[in-house]
């Protein structure tokens, strides 16, 4: 993905600000779960680090990663989408700024 449009990246910090709510309740779960232990990192995108969760995390995990993609739908974006303009972001400063310009007008 080359151009994000003005409509694409107000779809996509609109998703990014539904599913960080999603996270941080997510988060607050599994912290509760695991007590004092540190909460282990997962993606999405990596089905390896959903499964090397225990049962009742991993289910928490499952949950809040198909939110995530019904939010990013929501907001008419499909999940290669999505990732796709979180990946160019990365090496993207331009594009980063541009996004990061649209989170503070949604907030």
């Amino acid at each position: 993905m080359t151009t994000v449009s003005a409509e694409e990246l107000e779809n996509y910090a609109k998703a990014v600000l539904a599913i960080e709510q999603s996270r941080q309740a997510a988060y607050s779960e599994i912290q509760q779960i695991i007590n004092e232990e540190q909460v282990p990192n997962f993606s999405c995108t990596q089905a390896d680090t959903i499964y090397a969760l225990p049962g009742n995390v991993r289910d928490i995990a499952v949950n809040y990663c198909e939110r995530a993609k019904d939010i990013g739908e929501t907001q008419g974006l499909t999940m290669t989408q999505f990732n796709a303009i979180t990946v160019t972001a990365q090496s993207d400063s331009e594009l980063l700024k541009r996004i990061q310009n649209e989170l503070v007008r949604l907030q």
